[in-house]
Order: C-alpha cells, then sequence, then structure tokens
C-alpha cells in the first residue's frame, strides 16, 4: 500500500473536529524573501511531536539565513474552535484566527496570530496567502494519510512584531495540508523529505517518504502551473535513486540550513529546474526518533499555555535577540518570593 496520497478535494482541506488517538493533522504555510530569509507558519489540531495531542501554532521566521524568531505553543483542547461557512472554514485558538475561502478557482487564507511570548511581549502577526488552488470539488481520498496542496502558487504578505522585533514580507508562498487517520508509526513511516520550489507561476513539489522495516520508500513529484496539476510517483528502496528516476537535483546545503534539530532539519536551499538554480525550501524528519529519549528537547522548546512549562523556554522562543537576558529574568522572578 502507498505511504501517501494526494487529494485534490476541497473537502479535504476543511476540519473535521480534534482527532482522537495517535492521528495527526496541521495546515501550513511558507513563504521566502530575496534576502536569505523567511517564514514559516503551521497550525495543528495535532502535531505529532506533541504527545499530549493538543492542539498548536507554530511560528518560524528567518533573516539572513538563521532563525530569527521561533514559537510553539500548545494550547488545551478547550480553545479550539471551528466553523464551516459557505466556500471555506474558520478556525480559533486562543487569541488567534485562521480563516480559508475558495471562490472558483482562487483561494485566499488570512491568519491572524495574537500570543504570549515566554519573557517577551506578545507577537501579533497578520498573514495572508491568494492564488490559484487545483482543489476541487468531490470526495476526500480514501486513505490513511493525506497530503492536500491548497495553494502550490500562492502570493503572501505579512506583517510580523513583537516589542522590538519587526519583520514584513511579500512575496512567492505555498500552503497545504497534512492529515492521518493513524500515527506516523503506526502508518510504517519511518521518515520524510519534503521541499518545494517556485519558478515564476509555477511550482514544483516533492515528497519523499521511507518506510519502516522492509526499506522501501516512494516519492511523489508534483508540477503545478495555475490550476494544472500533475503528479509522478516512483518507488523503490533508496531516496537517491528515486530522486534520479524523478530529475531531483536538491541542494540543502550545510549553509542553508536554518533549524537543526535531533529529528527534524529545514534549510532554504536550491533546486536545479530546467538548467537552473531556483530557491527551494526543504525539511527533512526522522521519525523514528520522535518518541525516545529526545522527547524532553522536544518539550524544553514548547509554550504550553495551560501547563507549567520547561525554565529554559525564554533561551528558544520568541525573538533572538534578547533571549539570554530575557532567561535571567525568567529565572530571578522563580527564586525571588
Amino acid at each position: 500500500m502507498s505511504l501517501l496520497a494526494l487529494d485534490r478535494s476541497f473537502a479535504a482541506a476543511l476540519p473535521r473536529g480534534l482527532p482522537a488517538g495517535s492521528a495527526f493533522d496541521w495546515w501550513y504555510l511558507d513563504a521566502r524573501d530575496d534576502h536569505g530569509g523567511g517564514l514559516v507558519v503551521i497550525w495543528a489540531s495535532r502535531l505529532p511531536l506533541l504527545q499530549s495531542g493538543e492542539p498548536a501554532i507554530n511560528l518560524c521566521v528567518y533573516q539572513d539565513h538563521r532563525e530569527a524568531f521561533w514559537l510553539l505553543q500548545q494550547h488545551n483542547r478547550s480553545e479550539w474552535r471551528e466553523a464551516r461557512r459557505p466556500g471555506g472554514f474558520e478556525l480559533r485558538l486562543g487569541e488567534s484566527r485562521f480563516e480559508l475561502r475558495r471562490d472558483g478557482d482562487r483561494c485566499s487564507l488570512q491568519l491572524t496570530l495574537d500570543a504570549d511570548v515566554p519573557g517577551a511581549e506578545r507577537v501579533c502577526a497578520e498573514l495572508s496567502a491568494t492564488g490559484l488552488t487545483p482543489l476541487r470539488d468531490g470526495e476526500p481520498e480514501r486513505h490513511e494519510h493525506r497530503w492536500v496542496p491548497i495553494l502550490p502558487v500562492a502570493r503572501v504578505e505579512a506583517q510580523i512584531a513583537c516589542g522590538s522585533f519587526q519583520y514584513a514580507l511579500r512575496g512567492p508562498g505555498y500552503a497545504d495540508r497534512n492529515l492521518g487517520e493513524r500515527g506516523l508509526r503506526e502508518l510504517g513511516l519511518g521518515g520524510w523529505q519534503w521541499g518545494r520550489a517556485r519558478q515564476g507561476e509555477r511550482c514544483r513539489i516533492w515528497y519523499a517518504l521511507e518506510g519502516v522495516g522492509a526499506g522501501v520508500g516512494e516519492t511523489h513529484l508534483v508540477d503545478c502551473d495555475g490550476v494544472a496539476l500533475s503528479e509522478r510517483v516512483v518507488r523503490g528502496p533508496s531516496v537517491e535513486e528515486r530522486g534520479a528516476a524523478l530529475g531531483l537535483e536538491v541542494d540543502p546545503s550545510p549553509a542553508a540550513i536554518v533549524e537543526r534539530g535531533p529529528f527534524y532539519q529545514r534549510a532554504l536551499g536550491s533546486l536545479r529546474w530546467d538548467g537552473a538554480e531556483v530557491p527551494a525550501l526543504h525539511e527533512r524528519c526522522d521519525v523514528t526518533r520522535l518518541d525516545t529519549v529526545l522527547g524532553p528537547l522536544v518539550r524544553m522548546r514548547v509554550h504550553q499555555t495551560a501547563r507549567r512549562n520547561s525554565l529554559w523556554l525564554p533561551l528558544f522562543s520568541g525573538p533572538r535577540a534578547g533571549r539570554w537576558s530575557r532567561l535571567v529574568r525568567s529565572l530571578q522572578r522563580r527564586v525571588v518570593p
């Protein structure tokens, strides 16, 4: 059985309540600027790296090829609110809002983030993504792991502020959704590499998945031009051989890596496409390490609104500048009666 199904039904982009058990479900938005930076927003009813299964928001900003801002905030399930609307939906989590609307071939996504940042001022952000969508009416795919390309060729505008930290972006972006009926390990998934590149009004997306045990994996290569979308899939044991069969030449060089974790990496690299080097966003995840002794390292970076957090959280959250001083102030408040 395939490890992944590409789902082009608009119904697959709609919320379906908070899943129980070990399912996963998140919406994703990214954008890049022309100066070695960009942003990523993840709005999740359940993230696989957060074992408690509560909803979360993740905002990452990169400047000059390094992380400039980070927040992973987990909320109580009671704070999740969703509403279906004609042609779309609205989600609310805490004071933040996520809205998606479709009108024929066009789609728009609006995000308003308003959240506490440990040791710092609140982060306030307004983000919008607009463009043509390849999604169509119809029933969702019947598959345990689905990938829904909502806006492969988007135009993104963003304004982000947290105290003295200010970031604005206007440029090409991308939005999708991943959801699964069972946990990643239960699906037999050992890891993945994912990325997307933009050339004018065309987008190329690749999704290389590795199975557990049998050593068999598959790589999906999707080309999108407006509302037209085509997919090729190659299966086999080697991600390099599958990539070569599809003509994929990805460069996530060490200099391009903007996020380094024990099981996850993100890079602002490049893709060789029609003989040209095209800017690309690329990520790699080792699923087999998610639920190991590395778990405490994850929890250290999570701001839990309804629970006690790690002493070290200010060192990993908010603007990169000033983290050590915010950590010291936070520790002083804890020890001074």
